[in-house]
């Protein structure tokens, strides 16, 4: 019966209702009733290059560079639709990246200082939750570096944050000893860019150079650069560069490619001073590197480093004096006994805290100078004198231990209660206390040919009143001597070789020294008091 209507109609001309299209209907609905659509300015924080124009949205770098863009792009020609979809499928397209590539090598070119390359992009994109995570993963790999830990301490002292409460753990990617590895490099450019820029805007530069040995026990040079900055002198490190050869033409290559490295390519031009020790390698006068240094370039003075100076004329003073001899070959028996047994230096500890005492243990006199050395070592003992002195005569006299440790404790327990040898060991430590000072004031950052002719003759000033009187030290050992049954003791302990106290062999080590230091430090041929 439908079916015969449906003809009838068909065959009568009668049009047939068509069905009603609910869909299509409430799809023009929509569009009848919505917003128009608009630019979204949150867009060009997640998508960098896109704007809006007049013609609808663009990509401003496709439009930068047509020739590599796709032009049948909407985002090439205007997009008046505004939707986010049309958008990702732009920025996902191979054109566009060429067209990005293209626009980023054309930021550098036009200013190599101020242009966002892709790091710094990604940086941006970044939350800034995850950015400070970041810097507590850069510090965490530089407290690494700086501190010369290997890497694989990297990751364990981030779980260390974690459980102090950090949130680190949400950046899993950067918690392995090959992130702090790959770290290394940005923060090394961090450090050196700085004083790249300082070199290259100086108008005038000093160099210091001195052999080493880095961790690998390979030879290199050690390479500090001097210059103004603020008006104030200062010291900045270039970087310990490989020798090929220990001769003058291999440390002068290698000062120029510590340089070069640092993009300064001029520094010769502006240099004006070098210093290092007194290797004929470094200053001689015929060929060395001083000379390279100063070639073509007559100005350059070339300085032997006054604290090494210093050095050398305290050692050639007091090395040939007997006493010294003896304290220096017990300092180092008494390094020995305690360094290569753990035995003993236990027993040292358990009688310091017997006797409520503090102990240190004692300190060797090998080192890159031998002035601190002997000085620390020899305040150690004195410091630890009647701990030290208690174990030796425990040892001594329990006969327990091996016939050479016990001989060696016998030996250096006599000496200890040795007027002579306490008295010089007194009057050295205030003697080297006074060219301590002195030395730490050449080598502090910032010192000037200034401060090189007033500390000098403070120092003078200050032996020369050692010369009057003991010191405070040699001077506190007299007055707690006490004297019983014509024995004379220091802490309870009896001393051997007792005499009346005589300061004139003193004085005449402190006139030795002073010549010695004058004769070094007060040459009237030295290029730096030429200039003033």
């Amino acid at each position: 019966m439908a079916q015969q209507s449906t003809l009838a109609r068909f065959f009568s001309g009668i049009p047939q209702k068509r069905k009603f299209d609910s869909q299509s209907e409430s799809k023009v609905k929509y569009e009848q009733k919505r917003k128009p659509r608009v630019f979204i300015e949150s867009w060009k924080k997640e998508f960098d290059g896109i704007e809006d124009s007049p013609n609808g949205m663009i990509c401003s770098f496709c439009t930068k560079f047509p020739l590599l863009a796709d032009k049948t792009s909407s985002l090439f020609t205007g997009n008046t639709g505004y939707r986010i979809d049309s958008v990702r499928s732009h920025f996902s397209s191979e054109k566009h990246e060429q067209c990005s590539k293209a626009n980023y090598a054309a930021q550098r070119r036009e200013n190599e200082e101020h242009f966002e390359g892709p790091i710094d992009v990604a940086i941006r994109k970044i939350s800034e939750k995850n950015s400070k995570l970041l810097v507590y993963m850069f510090n965490t790999a530089y407290c690494v570096m700086k501190e010369e830990l290997p890497f694989t301490l990297y990751p364990t002292m981030l779980k260390l944050q974690v459980k102090n409460g950090s949130d680190l753990s949400r950046l899993k990617s950067y918690q392995t000893d090959k992130a702090c590895a790959r770290f290394a490099p940005f923060i090394a450019d961090a450090i050196r860019d700085p004083i790249k820029e300082k070199i290259e805007n100086c108008k005038a530069l000093s160099i210091m150079y001195d052999g080493a040995t880095d961790v690998s026990i390979s030879e290199v040079e050690i390479i500090y650069v001097r210059l103004l900055d603020d008006g104030n002198p200062k010291d900045f490190f270039i970087g310990l560069q490989d020798l090929e050869h220990a001769h003058a033409d291999g440390v002068f290559t290698a000062i120029d490619t510590a340089m070069n490295s640092h993009g300064n390519d001029n520094w010769k031009a502006k240099l004006v001073g070098g210093g290092s020790d007194g290797a004929s390698v470094n200053i001689g006068r015929n060929n060395s590197v001083a000379t390279r240094l100063s070639a073509g370039q007559p100005y350059v003075l070339n300085v032997h480093c006054v604290a090494h100076r210093l050095e050398l004329s305290i050692l050639n003073a007091i090395k040939t004096n007997p006493m010294l001899v003896t304290v220096q070959d017990m300092l180092k028996k008494i390094y020995k006994h305690y360094h290569y047994s753990p035995k003993a230096l236990r027993e040292l500890r358990a009688i310091a805290e017997s006797l409520d005492e503090k102990s240190v243990k004692p300190t060797n006199l090998g080192g890159t100078r031998w002035v601190p050395h002997i000085s620390a070592a020899i305040k150690c003992l004195l410091k630890n004198y009647v701990v030290i002195l208690s174990h030796f005569e425990h040892v001594s006299s329990q006969g327990r231990a091996t016939p050479e440790v016990v001989g060696r404790a016998t030996f250096l327990s006599k000496k200890m209660k040795d007027y002579k040898v306490l008295t010089f060991m007194f009057f050295i430590d205030d003697l080297l206390k006074i060219v301590s000072i002195l030395s730490l004031q050449f080598q502090k950052d910032g010192a000037t040919c200034l401060d090189f002719l007033d500390s000098p003759q403070t120092a003078t000033m200050h032996l020369v009143q050692l010369r009057q009187a003991p010191g405070t030290k040699l001077q506190e050992l007299l007055d707690n001597i006490e004297h019983r049954d014509n024995n004379a003791f220091y802490k309870d302990n009896k001393l051997s070789s007792y005499a009346q106290f005589n300061y004139g062999p003193f004085q005449a080590i402190i006139d030795v020294v002073v010549d010695k230091v004058s004769g070094r430090l007060e040459n009237p041929n030295d290029p730096t008091k030429a200039i003033l």
